[in-house]
Formats: C-alpha cells, structure tokens, sequence
C-alpha cells in the first residue's frame, strides 16, 4: 500500500469512530429530547458512518486499481471530513 492510500484508510478509521461516538450521543440525547434537529443528526452521522465503511471495504477491494489522482483525492477528501467531524464533535461534546 502507497502512503497516500494508507494515510486515506487511517482518516477513514479515525472517521468511522467519530462517528461511532457521535451516534451514541445522539441516540442518547434522542431518548431525552425529541428534536427534529437531534433526529436530522443522527441520520446524518447514520448515512456517514455507512459511507465510510463502504469507502474502506471498496478501497480494500479495488486497492490494485488505484491510481496516484484518486489516492491524493481520496486523502483530501477523507482529511476535510475528518476536520469537519472533529468540529462537530467538539460543538455536540460541549
């Protein structure tokens, strides 16, 4: 494995345990408070969650397909969203 591809399946890693982590706050702040806004979370982190581990099991996959483009797309993509997750892991702890 490239740096780049492992650097990628670390991100989503990182990734799928915020997300984990968020998923149960949510549920548990869903069983006290029901919010439209709490639900739209959880769907989100849901979907999320779904996307990073099918992103894992297909880069598994199609790992000898990949080419240098997709790997370095692949990391930015996965960093972004690891920096957008720990934003709003930060405001949800708080």
């Amino acid at each position: 494995m490239e740096m780049g591809i492992e650097s990628s399946f670390i991100l989503q890693v990182l990734n799928m345990g915020l997300l984990s982590v968020l998923i149960f706050i949510y549920v548990k702040n869903l069983t006290k408070v029901r919010s439209a806004i709490t639900q739209g979370l959880l769907i989100f982190a849901v979907f999320l969650l779904v996307q990073n581990v099918m992103g894992v099991y297909l880069g598994f996959v199609s790992m000898s397909e990949m080419n240098e483009p997709f790997e370095n797309y692949a990391f930015f993509i996965n960093f972004m969203e690891t920096i957008a997750l720990i934003a709003l892991f930060w405001v949800t702890w708080k």
